[in-house]
């Protein structure tokens, strides 16, 4: 077996000493298993308790190595943004201990970096809560580890320092709130978002200029979810199942042709009284007849965007370079 290991570092500051570390678990799992806490002495077998504080003959770097002594003997650890976050600097090695969950995992750990590069091998695939699992961390990246059977991917990401994201398993990810906000990724990939219903801030305050095409069809609340970034241009996304788009694209720009394709998308929908936050985005003379669909009766929607724009050229106009640029939208079709 493989030994998960942690790089740390006592004499920063902490609840223990500057000569102690304390390794926090999970109160609502079971433990069993064997940690070497990297100062030479004797490994220390445990199998009892959800918090273990082990103290050295001086303060310094050490690298801790848990070892299961059962299958799923080490299932969780939990910072939860207290005790001794800012001691830890490396997660070296994922080890092969079976994990079952990481709600809070290595939230508040901000001098974390993951330097592991078993990550193929990790057993994170019985792990259903990623809730604030990495929230307020450094990370300028993240490994492909097996996301399978993650649902809660609430905070998960949360306030980095991500540029890119792989492409992860979210195919089971139902709760997306604020999974990736306040980084600032400039990309995203295509994930499976075909479970997802709650987008709530999901990608806010990022650098995103544009965006994939995902299954948004089970979405319910798209609050902010794009708000703070830098898009320009937008993919024609199925919002049939959209109750909530407030602030949805603020602060972005969706050019003419996609904002005009998403209003006529949205006006076939048959969701009443939505908010819709279109940003600075500006519509159209076919953008403005459906979005006078959407703001009367009995669609009832309450619609705040750019406004009508005055200079776009529609494509029929003849004219090259504008509708090169306009016509990216056009054989893309909204779900039912």
């Amino acid at each position: 077996m493989s030994a998960f290991q942690l790089l740390i570092r006592t004499t920063n500051a902490g609840t223990s000493s500057s000569t102690q570390f304390t390794l926090p678990g999970n109160s609502g799992q079971t433990y069993d298993f064997v940690i070497d806490w990297g100062d030479g002495g004797a490994d220390e077998t445990i199998n009892s308790g959800s918090s273990w504080t082990h103290t050295y003959s001086s303060g310094g770097d050490y690298t801790l190595s848990i070892t299961e002594s059962s299958t799923g003997g080490f299932p969780a650890i939990k910072f939860n943004n207290g005790g001794d976050k800012l001691k830890v600097l490396e997660l070296a090695n994922w080890g092969t201990n079976k994990w079952i969950t990481f709600e809070d995992a290595f939230y508040g750990c901000s001098n974390l970096a993951i330097t592991a590069t078993d990550h193929a091998t990790a057993v994170t695939g019985f792990v259903t809560d990623f809730s604030f699992a990495w929230l307020n961390n450094s990370l300028t990246s993240f490994p492909l580890i097996d996301t399978s059977s993650g649902t809660d991917f609430s905070l998960t990401w949360k306030s980095n320092s991500l540029t890119s994201f792989p492409l992860i398993d979210t195919s089971s990810g139902t709760n997306f709130d604020a999974t990736w906000r306040s980084n600032s990724l400039t990309s995203f990939p295509l994930i499976d978002t075909s479970s997802g219903t709650n987008f709530n801030r999901t990608w806010e305050s990022n650098s995103l200029t544009s965006f994939p095409l995902i299954d948004t069809s089970s979405g319910t609340n798209f609050s902010s979810t794009w708000s703070g970034n830098s898009l320009t241009s937008f993919p024609l996304i199925d919002t049939s199942s959209g109750t909530n788009f407030g602030s949805a694209w603020l602060n972005n720009t969706i050019g003419t042709a996609d904002y005009n394709a998403l209003l006529a998308g949205l006006s076939a929908n048959s969701n009443n009284n939505v908010t819709w936050g279109g940003g600075g985005s500006k519509y159209h003379d076919t953008g403005q007849t459906q979005r006078n669909i959407l703001t009367a009766a009995p669609r009832n929607w309450t619609i705040t965007d750019g406004g009508y724009d005055a200079t776009y050229v529609p494509p029929s106009s003849g004219a090259p370079a504008q509708n090169a640029q306009n016509n990216n939208m056009r054989n893309i079709r909204m779900a039912p």
